[in-house]
């Protein structure tokens, strides 16, 4: 959307025909980009994250075009074009005002960098790169994902000696999954094992203690968090007076 060359002053921009264009009006909007984004050029720009993005997918385009219409580009900003003609339909006494303006003289490099471009993404430079028709062409990907944090969504319940148990209450956020949970300070109470997939604490104690261990988690990309936790092993309760009542 003719992002212009950083430090370009937009208040000249009607003199050179190049003013931004409002991609939703399609007429010709001055105001369009901030005085930030002039100042940081073309290679500057600025994204607001949601609040609760977990990750961000960036993708950078060529947009694939025809060879005619490349060459019409490069003549153009190389200040060799003779194709458009003077006066313009619009009233401008030069169509080719690059060949005398002072700013856009120092960017005639751009004409054959252009080219260059052109020519390496569609095979024609011995690279190999071949590009089918006028369809853009993804250069480079990248995702980032959101800091890994590991915690729980409730405390771990009371284990009683001998009998099943089963806590499911870690919870873990950012990353990239697959995740891989594993004890890495102290120990779980003897009988209790932790799935290294799904986290879930379970078995049966067989003493009574109270256990302080750590739980770390790994994402894919080798990051890791930990929470600290304990789980309290105590005795089966018994009744004596129920026993009593029954004869024992």
């Amino acid at each position: 959307n003719r992002i212009q060359p950083k430090g370009f002053d937009v208040a000249a921009s009607v003199a050179r025909i190049s003013e931004p264009v409002n991609p939703v009006t399609h007429v010709s909007d001055l105001g369009y980009f901030s005085a930030e984004e002039y100042a940081g050029g073309y290679d500057d720009q600025q994204v607001t994250i949601a609040p609760q993005a977990t990750r961000i997918e960036l993708s950078l385009y060529y947009q694939g075009t025809s060879r005619e219409y490349v060459e019409f580009l490069r003549d153009q900003i190389n200040g060799t074009g003779n194709t458009l003609a003077s006066p313009t339909p619009s009233g401008e006494a030069d169509a080719y005002v690059i060949q005398s303006d002072p700013f856009f003289g120092q960017l005639k490099a751009w004409g054959n960098t252009i080219w260059d471009l052109w020519r390496h993404n569609h095979g024609l430079d011995g690279s190999g790169v071949a590009v089918d028709g006028i369809v853009p062409l993804a250069m480079t990907e990248e995702t980032y994902y959101a800091p890994l944090v590991l915690g729980v969504t409730s405390s771990p319940s009371v284990a009683i000696i001998n009998q099943p148990y089963s806590w499911d209450g870690l919870s873990v956020s950012g990353g990239r999954s697959p995740y891989v949970y594993a004890v890495v300070d102290g120990a779980l109470p003897n009988g209790m094992t932790l799935d290294p997939q799904t986290g879930v604490i379970s078995g049966a104690s067989t003493s009574i203690a109270i256990a302080y261990f750590t739980v770390e988690v790994t994402d894919a990309s080798a990051e890791t968090a930990t929470v600290p936790l304990q789980i309290a092993v105590q005795g089966a309760y018994v009744c004596g007076a129920c026993h009593r009542a029954q004869g024992f």
